[in-house]
């Protein structure tokens, strides 16, 4: 009987597989941060919104193109619609509570303007919600 460690073929297939799921997840990712980093900024550059309240606007707004990205393209979720539809919205509250709470601290501190402070809680959040989407919220 003959044990095989490595399946040199299916291992490197897999490989590719996933390397192409992060390549689509981070281009979707960029573009929806950039829609998220566009709308906050006409909201403090245009109104007298807060900057919580523009944040929290402009994350909903990424996040319809966030989630049809990923269930569609990335992760070609085989799952009902619904069922990765609620996955990705506790995915994504718990994201935005931790990116509120970096945001919040980050303002409290007066370091930085608020733009750059919303910049910096935007970037702290992707691996989090890759390796959770992956693994949970598209999963077959």
């Amino acid at each position: 009987m003959k044990y095989e460690f490595f399946h040199a073929e299916s291992d490197f297939k897999q490989l590719g597989v996933e390397v192409i799921v992060v390549a689509r997840f981070g281009l979707i990712g960029i573009i929806a941060t950039c829609v998220h980093v566009g709308v906050v900024w006409v909201l403090l550059s245009y109104t007298t919104l807060h900057t919580l309240i523009a944040n929290a606007i402009a994350f909903l707004v990424a996040l319809g193109f966030s989630f049809s990205g990923h269930y569609v393209w990335t992760f070609r979720s085989s799952g009902t619609l619904f069922r990765a539809m609620r996955r990705f919205l506790v995915i994504s509250g718990s994201v935005f509570a931790l990116n509120t709470f970096v945001l919040a601290t980050i303002l409290h501190t007066g370091w930085v303007s608020p733009f750059i402070s919303t910049l910096i809680a935007i970037f702290v959040i992707p691996v989090i919600t890759f390796l959770a989407s992956r693994f949970w919220g598209f999963a077959k």
